[in-house]
């Protein structure tokens, strides 16, 4: 399922370049055991070779984001893995992120 209520906050713009923030929320569809799954956001501005941070607010134990990718313009993939075992299915419910981008393109 793709990021729902997504909010831009602002950026900042400097010598090198600019850093926009904002957040955006996600139902993550279930991560089968030992797997990753790739959700999406739909981020204005973000172009592939963009550098992309996420902080979830709060999450279970079972799961890892380990990233976050400039995959296609204006769209940014989240990247799940499921640390709980190699036999179950990981259900993370609605989560709330936290983005920066930092624009090289």
């Amino acid at each position: 399922m793709a990021a729902t209520a997504i909010t831009y906050k602002g950026e900042i713009e400097g010598k090198g370049g600019k850093v926009s923030f904002g957040t955006f929320s996600l139902d993550a569809a279930s991560v089968a055991a030992a797997a990753q799954g790739i959700e999406t956001a739909a981020i204005l501005g973000a172009k592939v070779g963009d550098m992309v941070f996420l902080n979830c607010r709060a999450m279970a134990a079972r799961a890892a984001i380990v990233g976050g990718k400039v995959t296609a313009t204006d769209e940014v993939s989240i990247y799940i893995n499921n640390m709980y075992d190699s036999s179950t299915a990981v259900d993370l419910g609605a989560l709330v992120f936290d983005y920066m981008i930092v624009h090289l393109s």
